[in-house]
């Protein structure tokens, strides 16, 4: 069975429905999660209020946590400085290309770089799967 592991953060519950405003992203992820299951897809989602060890002890996860201060939600003033400047950069490339989904299986090796995306992406690669997002 495939299997998608989504790493969420520090939520109440995977809704979205919880607060006084509803998170429609959430609302609408739940459901493609649901598709997903529906589809045959294991779909894990780990909460970092609930499971702060899996974040811990996932060498991907943690690496990227450590290597952008953003997504870390620190709190140290000058951390913080550097993560506003990654802000713009995040924003960009979430409007520039934010319409497009791209699941990719877990690669032996992490696809850093034009030449390793480039092979990533070429025709007949059966660990990418693309769509559009309305």
């Amino acid at each position: 069975m495939k299997t998608i592991q989504i790493f969420d953060p520090s939520l109440c519950c995977s809704t979205g429905v919880c607060d006084a405003e509803v998170d429609q992203e959430l609302v609408r992820f739940a459901a493609d999660a649901a598709w997903a299951r529906e589809q045959g897809i294991q779909v894990d989602r780990i909460n970092l209020a609930q499971q702060p060890l899996e974040f811990a002890n996932n060498p991907l996860v943690k690496a990227v946590l450590q290597s952008s201060l953003a997504a870390t939600d620190t709190k140290a003033p000058l951390l913080r400085l550097r993560a506003e400047r990654e802000w713009p950069q995040i924003n960009a490339v979430r409007e520039r290309h934010g319409s497009r989904v791209a699941l990719v299986a877990l690669q032996d090796c992490e696809p850093i770089g034009v030449e390793r995306l480039r092979a990533l992406v070429r025709a007949g690669n059966e660990s990418v799967r693309t769509a559009q997002v309305a």
